[in-house]
C-alpha cells in the first residue's frame, strides 16, 4: 500500500506528526472552555476514481470552477482539474532548477491567495495564476531567512507580508514572525511559548515540537486560527497578532501520565466564514493498527471560537479543500490510492445534539446514561437547581445541559475570582436550530482576596463582547443601585452563520447583582425562542436565592 511513500522519502509517521492537533485539558482557566461536543450526525463520501491521473497526492486545493492536487509521484507536479465534473484540464510543474521548475514544493506552504496558488519551492516564495488553458508562472521572491532557522508554514496575509512558525522556539519566546516581503525584514513578532513543555511523555521537551500547531488565515480579513499537535488550546489572532481568543476543550480527557500523547485535529481548512478540522483523539500508533477501521470527526467552527457541527466522517482523510459555494468537501487518503472521496455537506446524514465526555474518535454513540436520563424526564416536570452556593427552581421543561442530578459544586479560578457555574436547556424541539434551542446560565462569582469590584467586571464583560465580530447591537443599563450594591442588565444581539451560509440572529440577556461579597451572573439567551421563554426565565431567576457557602480555597 506505501510502496510509492518510500520512493519518495515520505511516511505516514512523520505525516501524522505534523499533521495532527489539540490534546488533553489545560489547567489555564483563563480560556474559554468549552463543555459540550456537538453530535452532528455523518458524513458518506462519494469515490471518484483517479486511475493513474495521481499516484501520489499530498494537497488539495479547490478554486471556485477548479481544483488542483499536488501530486508527488508523478513528473508533473501539479494536476488541474474542472469542478465539478473532476476531468482533467492539464498539468505542470517540473523538478529542477530552471526558471520555471521547483527545487521542491513545501506542502505546508502552499494555499490559495484569490485566483492565485501561492507554494514556497526551494528558498522562494512563487503565485501561479490557474487560467482556463493553463497555469501562469508569476511573481518569485526570495524569502526571508532569520536567525530562527528556516521557514515553517507559510501564510500569506496579504501581497506584501507573510506569517511564519519561530522553529528555534525559546522559553517563553514568540511564536511566529511577520516579515515584509519587499524589505526581505522582520516587522514584528507575536505569539508566546511557555516558559517549558507541559507534555508527558516528550522526552527532551522540545517546545516547537511539544507546542507544535497548524494555522490557518481569514482570506477576507486576516484572522489567524492555530490548532496545536499535542496541547488543549486554539488561539485567535487579529492580523496585528493581537491574540484574541483562547479555547479550551473540556470534554477532552486527560493523558495518563508517561503514556503516548493523543493527537487530535487534522490540518484545518479556512474560508472567510468557517474553519473546518477533522478530530482525531488517538495516539498515532492506534491509528496505524486500526487505520481500516478508524473514522475521525469533521469539526466545523466559526471564527469567534464556536464549535458549530460536528459530523462523523467514513474515511480517515490526509488532505481536503472544502467548496462552500458547492457545499462540497474533496479529499484524499493514504490508506486508498487511487480514489478521491466527495462529501456533500447538504447530503449529510442528521442525528441528535450530544454532550461528550469521552470523544476518542469513534463512531458517534449516545451516552447511554445520558440518553436513559433523557428518556425519563418529564416535560411538565419542575427541578430544582441546588447547590452548596445557591438554591433556584427551574421553569417547567427545562433541565440540565449534561445529565440530570444536582449543580456542579466544583468551581475554577478566573481573574482573581473562584466561579461556580450551571447551564441549563429548554425542552427539547423535534426541529433542530441551528444556534440550539434556549439556554440559561447561572454564575457566582466570589472575590480571592481583593474587594469585590462589579465595575471592573462589568467593564471587561463589555469589552469582550464588543470585540466580537459577530455582534450588532449591545446595551448596558444599570438596574439598581444603593450604598453597599450595584446592579446592571446586559442586553446584546449577535448573528451568526451556519455552514451553507444562513444567518440567525440570536438574542441574549445577562444580569449581574452584587450581594453578599459576590457577584450573581445569569444569562439567558435564543435564536428564535427568546420572547417565548422569557417571562418565565425572568420567573425562575426571582426564586434563586443564596447560601451561605464559600468556596474552599478562599
Amino acid at each position: 500500500m506505501f510502496k510509492y511513500l518510500k520512493n519518495y522519502g515520505l511516511s505516514i509517521a512523520i505525516f501524522l506528526s505534523a499533521l495532527f492537533l489539540l490534546s488533553c485539558q489545560s489547567n489555564d482557566s483563563s480560556k474559554k472552555l468549552i463543555r459540550e461536543l456537538p453530535d452532528s450526525g455523518s458524513l458518506i463520501s462519494k469515490e471518484i476514481a483517479m486511475d493513474s491521473t495521481v499516484l501520489i497526492p499530498s494537497k488539495i486545493l479547490v478554486y471556485p470552477d477548479k481544483a488542483v492536487i499536488l501530486d508527488n509521484g508523478k513528473e508533473s507536479l501539479f494536476k488541474v482539474f474542472s469542478l465539478p465534473d473532476f476531468s482533467l484540464l492539464y498539468s505542470f510543474g517540473k523538478l529542477g532548477e530552471g526558471p520555471d521548475e521547483f527545487s521542491y514544493v513545501n506542502v505546508n506552504s502552499l494555499q490559495e491567495k484569490g485566483d492565485d496558488m501561492v507554494v514556497v519551492s526551494g528558498t522562494k516564495l512563487r503565485k501561479i495564476r490557474m487560467e482556463e488553458e493553463g497555469a501562469v508562472m508569476g511573481e518569485s521572491v526570495k524569502l526571508f531567512k532569520s536567525n530562527s532557522g528556516p521557514v515553517n508554514r507559510l501564510l500569506m496575509l496579504n501581497d506584501s507580508t507573510y506569517i511564519c512558525d519561530i522553529f528555534d522556539a525559546i522559553p517563553g519566546g514568540p511564536e511566529y514572525q511577520m516579515v515584509n516581503l519587499l524589505s526581505a525584514k522582520e516587522v514584528a513578532t507575536f505569539g508566546k511559548y511557555p516558559e517549558q513543555s507541559t507534555n508527558q511523555g516528550s522526552g527532551e521537551g522540545n517546545l516547537y515540537q511539544d507546542f507544535g500547531k497548524s494555522t490557518v488565515i481569514n482570506p477576507k480579513d486576516g484572522r489567524l486560527a492555530a490548532f496545536y499537535f499535542s496541547q488543549n488550546q486554539i488561539k485567535f489572532y487579529n492580523p496585528k497578532g493581537e491574540l484574541l481568543k483562547e479555547i479550551g476543550v473540556e470534554a477532552l480527557e486527560k493523558p495518563v501520565s508517561g503514556e503516548e500523547l493523543d493527537l487530535f485535529w487534522v490540518e484545518p481548512y479556512a474560508t472567510e466564514n468557517h474553519i473546518y478540522v477533522m478530530f482525531v483523539g488517538k495516539p498515532k500508533s492506534e491509528i496505524m493498527e486500526e487505520f481500516e477501521t478508524f473514522r475521525p470527526h469533521m469539526e466545523i467552527w466559526d471564527w469567534e471560537g464556536n464549535l458549530l457541527e460536528r459530523y462523523t466522517m467514513d474515511q480517515f482523510l490526509t488532505s481536503y479543500a472544502v467548496s462552500e459555494k458547492r457545499q462540497k468537501i474533496y479529499g484524499f487518503s493514504y490508506f486508498k490510492e487511487g480514489v478521491l472521496f466527495e462529501y456533500n455537506l447538504k447530503d449529510a446524514v442528521r442525528s441528535s445534539p450530544l454532550i461528550g465526555k469521552n470523544q476518542k474518535g469513534t463512531s458517534p454513540e449516545k451516552d447511554k446514561k445520558t440518553e436513559k436520563q433523557d428518556q425519563i424526564i418529564d416535560p411538565n416536570s419542575e427541578i430544582i437547581a441546588e447547590n452548596d452556593y445557591y438554591k433556584m427552581k427551574l421553569p417547567v421543561g427545562w433541565n440540565y445541559t449534561a445529565v440530570r442530578g444536582e449543580v456542579k459544586k466544583d468551581y475554577y479560578e478566573s481573574d482573581e475570582m473562584y466561579i461556580n457555574k450551571a447551564t441549563f436547556k429548554s425542552p427539547k424541539r423535534e426541529e433542530k436550530s441551528f444556534c440550539g434551542d434556549a439556554s440559561l446560565q447561572v454564575k457566582i462569582l466570589f472575590p480571592k482576596e481583593a474587594a469585590l469590584d462589579i465595575g471592573s467586571h462589568l467593564d471587561k464583560m463589555v469589552a469582550d463582547y464588543r470585540s466580537n465580530s459577530s455582534l450588532i447591537d449591545l446595551k448596558v443599563k444599570e438596574i439598581g443601585s444603593d450604598e453597599k450594591s450595584k446592579s446592571y442588565r446586559l442586553n446584546y444581539t449577535n448573528q451568526l452563520v451556519d455552514s451553507k451560509g444562513v444567518k440567525y440572529t440570536r438574542q441574549n440577556e445577562v444580569t449581574l447583582f452584587e450581594r453578599e461579597n459576590r457577584i450573581i451572573q445569569t444569562f439567558f439567551g435564543s435564536c428564535d425562542l427568546y420572547e417565548n421563554y422569557y417571562e418565565e426565565v425572568q420567573e425562575a431567576l426571582a426564586t434563586l436565592t443564596l447560601k451561605d457557602a464559600f468556596p474552599n480555597g478562599e
